[in-house]
């Protein structure tokens, strides 16, 4: 039978403060090099999802009776455009994502996956940013109700960013296969 080899609790310490600087790093830099180095740019992250709900609920406010299937237009475009758009963020970067990225890997802390997951935490954080500053204004305004089961929410939300992330992986895989 195989045995673990020890593992000092400094060297765990050492190694995740190390893939803690990698990530951040990785994080800056794709934030750099997608949104410039200006200090609007960095903004972008989390208002491109946020403008992009907010465009589509005024255009369905103003197409649509205000209730949905006994559901709020605001409500439902909210529950419904936004996690699209988390889901489009996190897979649509993974197309030739290791194909572009293959001049990091001459750092000898940096793999694929930190570069995947860096991503995925990027657009992650900034979806779910914008996702609490619509829904913070929505609810401030009236526009919509509170969240019954807030538990319940944040875990649909995790579930679809770890879905998401399943599926960015197999798309940078299979567009570098064919």
């Amino acid at each position: 039978m195989a045995r673990m080899p020890n593992i000092l609790p400094r060297d765990l310490a050492s190694g995740l403060s190390t893939q803690a600087r990698v990530m951040s790093a990785l994080i800056i830099r794709d934030m750099m090099m997608r949104y410039g180095r200006a200090n609007i740019g960095f903004l972008w992250v989390v208002l491109e999802p946020m403008l992009l709900t907010a465009g589509v609920m005024l255009l369905w406010s103003a197409i649509k009776p205000p209730y949905e299937h006994g559901i709020q237009v605001v409500t439902l475009v909210l529950t419904g455009y936004m996690p699209l758009t988390l889901f489009r963020h996190i897979t649509n970067p993974a197309v030739f994502l290791y194909r572009r990225s293959i001049p990091l890997l001459y750092h000898r802390h940096i793999t694929f996956i930190d570069v995947l997951l860096a991503k995925v935490a990027l657009e992650f954080l900034g979806t779910t940013t914008a996702l609490l500053v619509v829904y913070s204004v929505l609810l401030l305004t009236g526009l919509t109700s509170p969240i019954v089961d807030p538990g319940l929410a944040v875990a649909g939300w995790g579930s679809l960013a770890f879905l998401s992330l399943g599926f960015a992986s197999m798309v940078a895989v299979l567009t570098e296969i064919s």
